[in-house]
């Protein structure tokens, strides 16, 4: 589920999902600049028959509760991946190569697997050892759930970080004993930066966070019945 470019490493998914046994869909969301290789990818490899293009998607939510593996095999440094935690959100567990901060959330045979980035044999291992054991799949998604509904909310955003921006922004010259508590020109004109930078830092990681809470409640809120036809493998 994401852009369709080198970066994502799809292409590495697909020679990974060639190597494996096991029956499975693979249902690739998302549109980029190489949709049309990785089509003709698929067919070279011999397994057009069991991956799916379905482009973009605007119900992220039907797609997640449907999968019962989430691959995220990024070639580039993925900064975070929040994919991976609205994954969790609906209890799917997630198989990733270990790059860039994915790590700081998926924890390897906690709530699902590390590979070691780029190694499309030890992904394909991966991914069939979830095929084949969906009790233990099952146990990571219940554990990714876990870690998104305690630590991924408005409410530990708020206490890990708001209480120092507060603090930040709110503090007063007087702490200086050399100064008569009175802000300068040049200290308001750089509060008033900080204020207007950092509310558009905070706008850009609370309102993914709002997105993957609204996604956990959802979640919550539904009677999750998970159709089992073959292993749908979802990227």
């Amino acid at each position: 589920m994401g852009q369709l470019i080198r970066g994502k490493g799809v292409d590495l998914l697909l020679r990974a999902l060639a190597q494996v046994k096991p029956k499975f869909t693979c249902r690739i969301l998302g549109r980029g600049n190489d949709e049309e290789y990785l089509k003709q990818l698929a067919k070279d490899l011999g397994i057009s028959s069991k991956v799916e293009f379905a482009g973009f998607t605007t119900n992220p939510d039907l797609a997640y509760a449907s999968a019962d593996i989430l691959v995220v095999p990024s070639r580039w440094q993925e900064p975070f991946g929040l994919v991976g935690l609205e994954a969790f959100a609906h209890k799917v567990p997630v198989i990733a190569f270990d790059t860039g901060g994915i790590s700081q959330w998926l924890k390897h045979k906690v709530n699902g697997l590390l590979v070691p980035e780029r190694d499309c044999v030890k992904l394909a291992a991966a991914i069939t050892k979830l095929l084949e054991d969906p009790e233990t799949a099952h146990m990571y998604g219940e554990a990714g759930y876990e870690l998104v509904s305690k630590q991924y909310t408005p409410a530990t955003f708020n206490e890990s970080f708001i209480p120092y921006l507060r603090e930040l922004l709110h503090s007063s010259d007087t702490d200086d004993p050399k100064n008569t508590g009175r802000m300068s020109i040049l200290d308001t004109l750089l509060r008033e930066i900080v204020l207007r930078v950092l509310t558009l830092a905070i706008g850009a990681m609370i309102l993914p966070g709002v997105t993957l809470w609204l996604a956990l409640k959802r979640s919550q809120a539904k009677d999750k019945a998970i159709i089992k036809k073959a292993a749908d493998i979802w990227y």
